[in-house]
């Protein structure tokens, strides 16, 4: 099967704090405070009126956002198709979701014959999503992937994509350095996302049914977090992303993204974020809507929300102040 689709050209960042479309953004702040922040008045005297570094001598040295419109602390997120729909997004989808269904009806047959309780409830410690999701995690924190992600070649080209994606997303959103460990060229921490490797990636599987979703929630120990959707039936529970200057009015707005099979959606792992209910049911006479995946569910995948999540472990804070100049005067 030929490579998944290289990111280069192709990303698209939006700024959901700002409300805007951008290639890039710039750090002008540090996360740290820092004393030219606010100066007192016998503290500026202290400085020689010839000491401006590049400024011909004035006080403060040179500041990016002088004399011009800055939108700050803006909030990357990218969505791209990996592959166009037709033959080639069915086939690869159909493999992915082959493989999830058989390692997913297993788990839980196995789950049951333990006598282990799954519920459907999304807020359950208990409910499937939940301990499915823990199953996968507990097998990362013993550096593995759960078998049969781990066992499947389109998922392990599927992986190293992402990577490349995540790492021109990091460029992009640090103001498009050469490379994402050359931070902005100001010593920009990344992260950690030049120093990555697609392995170091958390991959785990999602089957949400029965108007299962995912509550509100965020990734401390990651860099970068997102998600591919391999199935999404007719009544996919959307995902929701969170204003992060709420929840104080007027700061309420949130961005509905409607899953779509082969869609890749990258995002900062502090912005809130969940997942509607899924609550696709068979319509008669076979399929129901925008469903792609093939193979597995004992409803041949027909009402069932499937995707790949992911995190890149790393320093959350890395995208936190990602900024830029909008224009010049």
């Amino acid at each position: 099967m030929p490579h998944l689709l290289s990111p280069r050209g192709i990303l698209s960042t939006l700024c959901l704090a700002s409300l805007c479309t951008v290639s890039g953004a710039s750090s002008f702040w540090s996360s740290a405070p820092t004393q030219d922040v606010a100066v007192a008045a016998d503290d500026r005297e202290c400085h020689d009126e010839g000491s401006g570094s590049g400024s011909g001598g004035a006080y403060p040295p040179t500041d990016p956002t002088d004399d011009a419109l800055t939108m700050m602390w803006a909030t990357p997120i990218m969505k791209k198709q990996l592959i166009p729909e037709g033959d080639q997004l069915a086939n690869a989808n159909a493999a992915i979701m082959s493989e999830i269904m058989k390692g997913y009806e297993a788990w839980r047959g196995g789950a049951e014959a333990r006598g282990e309780r799954l519920c459907r409830a999304t807020a359950s410690k208990n409910g499937v999503n939940e301990r499915f999701f823990r199953m996968q995690q507990a097998r990362f924190d013993e550096g593995k992937v759960w078998g049969p992600l781990g066992k499947s070649e389109v998922v392990g080209q599927l992986r190293e994509t992402i990577w490349q994606h995540i790492v021109e997303y990091a460029r992009q959103a640090q103001g498009g350095a050469a490379s994402a460990g050359d931070g902005d060229g100001h010593g920009r921490d990344d992260g950690g996302v030049g120093a990555s490797k697609p392995s170091d990636i958390f991959i785990w599987a999602t089957v949400h049914q029965d108007c299962i979703g995912h509550l509100a929630h965020i990734h401390e120990s990651a860099v970068v977090s997102g998600v591919y959707y391999v199935n999404t039936p007719k009544g996919s529970g959307h995902l929701i992303l969170e204003d992060p200057r709420g929840p104080r009015p007027p700061f309420t707005n949130r961005m509905m993204v409607r899953p779509r099979p082969g869609l890749l959606v990258l995002f900062p792992p502090w912005l809130t974020h969940s997942v509607a209910p899924t609550c696709s049911k068979r319509e008669a006479g076979g399929g129901s809507g925008s469903g792609s995946g093939g193979g597995g569910g004992g409803d041949g995948g027909e009402t069932l929300r499937v995707s790949l999540s992911f995190n890149l472990p790393g320093k959350w804070g890395a995208t936190a102040d990602a900024s830029f100049v909008a224009m010049t005067f």
